[in-house]
């Protein structure tokens, strides 16, 4: 298997909807909140550290994990006091803009995917893998939520 293109649901993000009154009260530009946010949250590599025979890889990983986290990016002080994001917007979940749906029967909207396999692959082997994921995904899913091949 070499990728697996996914169609329909839904893509959950965090969304930042700015003031603009507060923004402007701060002299704050939108620039500068999208420098703050990506300088918070970035995941840099590193190199490596090398204990005996081994190396271990060294990198930082982004540090927000909650809508609070993100509110409390510091983006300006202004006579000693620290402007946070959340001084300046409201922080929720929301889903991205979709571009689609998948519907499938005519009626039930599911999400679906196609797996695309490699040049020269064994494409019963690749199913058959492929149908021994689905079985340790499932596992991983909300009890209402189903993975079922519908075209093999």
């Amino acid at each position: 298997m070499t990728k697996v293109f996914s169609m329909g649901g839904h893509v959950l993000q965090y969304q930042v909807k700015l003031n603009p009154s507060a923004l402007a009260q701060y002299k704050i530009s939108l620039s500068e909140v999208v420098e703050s946010i990506n300088s918070n949250n970035g995941n840099e590599g590193g190199q490596f550290i090398v204990f005996g025979s081994e190396e271990y890889l060294v990198r930082g990983i982004g540090l927000i994990r909650t809508l609070e986290d993100i509110g409390d990016i510091k983006l300006k002080v202004v006579n000693g006091f620290p402007i946070r994001l959340s001084d300046v917007s409201r922080i929720e979940y929301g889903n991205e803009i979709r571009r689609g749906i998948f519907i499938r029967n005519g009626s039930d909207e599911v999400v679906a995917g196609i797996v695309l396999k490699l040049y020269g692959e064994n494409t019963f082997r690749v199913i058959e893998r492929l149908k021994e994921k689905f079985i340790e995904v499932q596992k991983a899913l909300p009890a209402d939520v189903e993975l079922v091949f519908y075209y093999n």
